[in-house]
């Protein structure tokens, strides 16, 4: 149980990281501009998390809430993420 906990953490500290340097911004100003699906982007960005920290869960928690706020529902979110 406490190392399900220590990685939930691990990914709530990562996506506080990116939120605090405005790397959400950023990406929330992209994806305005972009004609693409939001569920591209958020699975491109989950692979790179999931090579960069080697963590599948932390990955999917850090990705879906950058893109969360382009309006698409959370439940396509998180599968793109995990995909």
């Amino acid at each position: 149980m406490a190392m399900i906990l220590l990685i939930i953490a691990r990914g709530g500290a990562v996506k506080q990281v990116l939120i605090d340097s405005h790397i959400d911004q950023y990406i929330a100003g992209i994806m305005a501009e972009s004609t693409l699906s939001p569920l591209i982007p958020t699975c491109l960005i989950a692979a790179i998390l999931r090579v960069a920290i080697r963590s599948a869960t932390v990955a999917g928690i850090t990705a879906a809430p950058l893109v969360a706020a382009t309006g698409v529902g959370p439940e396509l979110m998180v599968l793109a993420a995990g995909a």
